[in-house]
């Protein structure tokens, strides 16, 4: 398997659901030992072309890709390795952010693993990872939808 996918369906329009993945990471991407370790402080996306997508733990960054595609509110890709992985081993993650239903399919496609030689079993590990992570995106903007209606 070369390709793992990940997809689902949120309540918020393209524009939204684009901000609230790239500027709003850490409302809904937990941390933990699964998700580079309980030192995680955080994640942040550099918001253009070049730049990268970081994981921060207290006063250090530690790029996990960089950037390759920036076009809110369509789309977003960027390089990905894992810390383990040997020097030059290097996987992409594309996004997509679709108008559906009053809301928006976010589909996440990470691909590249047939080149990873290192023995960390990428594909069955990211196949969960990203629907999980993605899981937890959805019921972020469940709870902000809520939030709103509240107010």
């Amino acid at each position: 398997m070369n390709e793992v996918q990940a997809t689902v369906l949120v309540a918020a329009e393209p524009a939204r659901a684009f901000t609230l993945f790239t500027d709003e990471v850490d409302r809904w991407w937990r941390r933990g030992e699964r998700y580079g370790g309980l030192e995680v402080t955080g994640h942040r996306f550099e918001g253009h072309v070049g730049g990268r997508f970081l994981q921060l733990s207290g006063d250090e960054e530690h790029p996990l890709g960089f950037i390759t595609v920036w076009d809110p509110p369509g789309r977003l890709a960027f390089t990905w390795r894992q810390g383990n992985w040997t020097p030059g081993e290097v996987t992409e993650v594309a996004i997509t952010f679709a108008p559906e239903d009053g809301g928006t399919r976010v589909t996440l496609r990470h691909r590249g693993f047939a080149q990873i030689t290192s023995d960390v079993g990428c594909e069955v590990g990211y196949a969960a990872g990203w629907r999980e992570l993605l899981g937890w995106y959805r019921e972020s903007i469940d709870e902000q939808t809520k939030e709103r209606a509240c107010t």
